[in-house]
């Protein structure tokens, strides 16, 4: 599995910790699952399809970023002539009005019909994982430092994994959401 964060790349921010190759290779594939779980998509570089609905503004975001380019775009209104990425990569951009917003209430509304502008699109996005990739470097550390976090938080004999008692529990997930400070950073790139 490629991860967001390599071995190696862990052993750069952490040179003092005591996990093994194996451990580490493990937190950053289990990281690199959770952080997709919050995207709600593979942060990866890869193809993707969208169907968007018309927002009544001259952008709409994309899931998968950055969007590096698109392969196809077909919608229910009007021509795609002027549709551009946006300048901050997330999205796409008309260049002369807007995607249509309709009031999508019913299918007539006074004998007139008023859908919003369904736009359906096909692109590459992500960042290329591995040494030689485009992630972040603050994406990585915040990776990095939430798995030394959590590496510090349950080190030891006697110290908490996890327990669960009536409709209380408490396990690696909650750690890392208590984690706010990281999961700021991450929050600039999901």
């Amino acid at each position: 599995m490629n991860t967001i964060i390599t071995v190696e790349e862990f052993k750069e921010f952490y040179p003092s910790s005591s996990l093994t190759d194996m451990q580490i290779q493990l937190y950053c594939e289990m990281m690199t699952e959770y952080i997709h779980e919050l995207a709600g998509v593979s942060l990866e570089e890869g193809e993707i399809t969208e169907t968007l609905k018309g927002n009544g503004q001259d952008t709409l975001y994309l899931k998968k970023r950055p969007v590096t380019s698109i392969s196809s775009l077909e919608g229910n209104r009007t021509s795609f002539d002027d549709v551009v990425i946006n300048e901050y990569k997330n999205g796409i951009k008309r260049l002369y009005g807007v995607f249509y917003k309709g009031q999508d209430i019913f299918e007539n509304t006074a004998s007139m019909t008023s859908k919003s502008e369904i736009v359906k699109i096909t692109y590459t996005g992500g960042y290329k994982y591995g040494a030689e990739g485009n992630v972040p470097t603050s994406l990585k550390y915040a990776l990095a430092g939430m798995i030394q976090s959590y590496v510090d938080e349950t080190a030891g004999e006697g110290k908490l994994k996890a327990y669960s008692r009536d409709d209380v529990s408490y396990t690696f997930k909650d750690s890392i959401e208590r984690n706010q400070s990281f999961i700021a950073i991450i929050g600039r790139y999901i």
